[in-house]
């Protein structure tokens, strides 16, 4: 049975108007990475976007799936190509192309080729700064999501904002700790959650001891919503907070951020 796409997202009426939902159909949204941009993937999805690129060389990890959009006997496969094959399973008809390797220096020009979103959600190291650049170059919005516990944080950049030198130094950062250290001291006006303040320096020591950065579902969630909702803004010509402000909710607060 084929998908009948006007019925498939029909109840985005009220919400996302007749003519955002066409132009949203067309739109090419290029995948930097499928770990985190898996949920981020699939609330596009969901939402009617039709032209899905993705890229990762990564193959799927047990602990993945406490907040990736990935299943069981996914493991030990390509998280781009197990990507594809779990979106389609929502639409069908939609158009994914996979990249089942990493992004680099000499296929950057290629992948980003005709593209209208980035997320860029690649490891922080020289590839995440020449994605950005690219993108800044060829005049393309690029959105940095960052799920942090119960919330999320993006930043968007484009040609009316920062350029990534402005947050992490024009010879870029050492490693994620060092990453994440300048972004905090550029957006100091950003509050933390105070149960991710209270345990700051903890969460940069298992960093440093194991190599990975505690995360949950929620927060993945959360942070998919803030990417969903920037795109959808930019389509309608709605102003948009731009890189360094950071667009965040912290769902754990009672207030809120």
């Amino acid at each position: 049975m084929k998908l009948d796409y006007n019925n498939f997202i029909s109840r985005n009426s009220l919400y996302i108007d007749s003519n955002t939902q066409r132009d949203l159909k067309s739109k090419k949204i290029f995948f930097a990475g499928c770990g985190l941009g898996s949920v981020i993937a699939e609330s596009a999805v969901r939402t009617g976007f039709s032209e899905i690129i993705l890229a990762d060389g990564d193959n799927v990890e047990l602990s993945n799936l406490n907040r990736q959009y990935f299943f069981y006997d996914d493991l030990r496969k390509n998280k781009a190509k197990s990507l594809a094959r779990n979106l389609r399973r929502i639409n069908p008809i939609a158009n994914i192309n996979v990249n089942d390797y990493f992004i680099d220096s000499k296929n950057i020009d290629h992948l980003l080729k005709n593209i209208d979103f980035v997320i860029n959600t690649v490891d922080l190291d020289a590839t995440y700064f020449s994605i950005i650049n690219k993108c800044l170059s060829i005049d393309v919005p690029v959105i940095c999501p960052f799920n942090i516990g119960f919330g999320g944080v993006i930043l968007v950049f484009n040609k009316n904002s920062v350029k990534p030198e402005y947050i992490w130094g024009e010879f870029g950062v050492k490693n994620s700790n060092e990453f994440y250290s300048k972004l905090l001291t550029a957006t100091k006006d950003y509050k933390l959650p105070n149960y991710v303040a209270s345990v700051l320096t903890e969460i940069f020591n298992l960093a440093d001891r194991h190599g990975y950065y505690p995360q949950i579902s929620i927060g993945a969630h959360v942070v998919s919503a803030l990417v969903l909702s920037a795109i959808i803004k930019i389509l309608k010509g709605q102003p948009i907070a731009l890189a360094p402000h950071i667009i965040s909710i912290d769902s754990f607060s009672n207030d809120g951020i």
